[in-house]
């Protein structure tokens, strides 16, 4: 919801986005994850790349509740994607 509402408020607009959350438990009990991948998926034309980096590094960085929280817990890998390239952020 933060990656949505900060992109409108730049004014980016036409593109669908979609996210994953992949986790990497371990084997002994108790199992748990020590890692989690989310991967941010933008797909869409002539799509603002630092706008799309900026939006997801705030949510991530400052706003997002969710992702604190996970990280307190695991490692937190975040990936982003533009029309399936992934971006350097």
């Amino acid at each position: 919801m933060d990656v949505v509402s900060i992109l409108k408020k730049m004014k980016v607009e036409d593109y669908s986005f979609e996210m994953q959350a992949e986790g990497e438990s371990t084997t002994e009990h108790p199992v748990i994850f020590h890692t989690i991948t989310l991967s941010f998926k933008f797909v869409g034309d002539d799509l603002p790349q630092d706008k799309i980096v900026k939006a997801v590094s705030l949510s991530n960085d400052k706003y997002c509740g969710a992702s604190e929280m996970l990280r307190q817990a695991a490692k937190l890998i975040v990936k982003i994607y533009i029309n399936d390239i992934e971006v350097k952020q």
